[in-house]
């Protein structure tokens, strides 16, 4: 194994919130250990890379989204989709980043990959939530015990309905 991380390349970093280059020959990845996301040569899709920020190796794969990535920290609330009331089985959870077509919740509780939940947001200024349906893709144990559920709307979102989302965001920051 000390011959394999030896052997490791820094990925290659990009500002803060700066979309690649469309023709850059990267690809996205995002890190297991801290969770930022970084850079990398699609050749090196599959292999062990060391990530830049937290200098620990992780397993890179290429991120292959339709949408771009908005970063931001709203509080919502989830519940799993079949509950039969508003109030039973609620979680309070964190958005971490939205697009049209999905978004990464932190929350205290697991919740398994294919789980349907359903997501309480932010309506527009002066306007009810919002709930839209997710279907869990991906989750992650974050050092801290919380759980990074990366999910996949099961009707994707307008554009104004992101920037709904994040003015929201702005406003309670």
């Amino acid at each position: 194994m000390s011959s394999q991380l030896a052997a490791m390349k820094p990925a290659p970093t990009r500002s803060p919130g700066a979309p690649p280059s469309a023709d850059a020959p990267f690809a996205l990845c995002r890190c297991a250990g801290c969770d930022r996301e970084m850079k990398i040569l699609p050749a090196w899709a599959g292999k062990m890379v060391r990530c830049p920020y937290c200098k620990q190796p992780t397993q890179a794969y290429r991120n292959c989204r339709v949408y771009e990535r908005r970063p931001c920290a709203v509080e919502v609330a989830c519940q799993p989709a079949a509950a039969r009331t508003a109030d039973e089985a609620r979680w309070e959870a964190t958005v971490c980043d939205i697009s049209r077509g999905g978004v990464r919740l932190r929350l205290g509780r697991r919740f398994e990959k294919g789980a349907a939940l359903a997501v309480e947001l932010p309506g527009p200024a002066g306007e009810d939530p919002t709930v839209v349906f997710v279907r869990v893709a991906r989750l992650t144990r974050a050092a801290d015990g919380a759980w990074l559920l990366g999910c996949a709307f099961i009707s994707e979102l307008s554009e104004e309905e992101v920037r709904n989302i994040l003015a929201a965001a702005s406003a309670g920051a």
